[in-house]
């Protein structure tokens, strides 16, 4: 319950924070926002972040499933030149990597060094919510609250 609270207010601090970004839009490809007018969320993640955090690539799923937000997976870590390694298993959403450059500068400009990170763009790319990577799966819940939350208010 408490890392719930800490969730909570984590968001809401981070949503009082992003007034000085949020007038400029997120570069992104037009065919990675909305097709007709829905948020966008960008899960950005590392290849060591799928095992650890998918409860929460659940949670993002079944988000997209329920056609609530545009979600997109965006790993900011590539193979070096051409070496073989594992594949990014499928989180049930999207995997963009033509994204990670704009991706990680953003992550970056608001702050954040580890991964996984949840921005969510409203339907003109402008960021509106970002959560930290959740300590457990009572804080993975409570960060789907805050995005269902902010998805619902205009």
């Amino acid at each position: 319950m408490a890392a719930a609270a800490g969730v909570l207010l984590a968001a809401c601090a981070v949503a009082r924070a992003l007034p000085a970004l949020a007038e400029r839009p997120v570069r992104l490809p037009v065919a990675a926002r909305g097709p007709d007018g829905r948020p966008t969320l960008l899960y950005l993640f590392q290849r060591a972040d799928c095992i650890r955090h998918a409860a929460l690539q659940r949670r993002w799923s079944g988000l997209r499933r329920a056609g609530r937000a545009v979600v997109l997976g965006v790993p900011l870590d590539e193979l070096p030149g051409g070496e073989r390694g594992p594949r990014t298993p499928n989180p049930g959403f999207p995997v963009r990597p033509d994204l990670r450059k704009e991706a990680e500068r953003l992550m970056l400009e608001l702050g954040y060094r580890t991964t996984p990170v949840t921005v969510l763009l409203d339907r003109h790319g402008r960021p509106r919510l970002l959560l930290p990577p959740p300590a457990d799966e009572a804080a993975a819940e409570a960060e789907e609250r805050v995005v269902r939350a902010a998805l619902a208010s205009p």
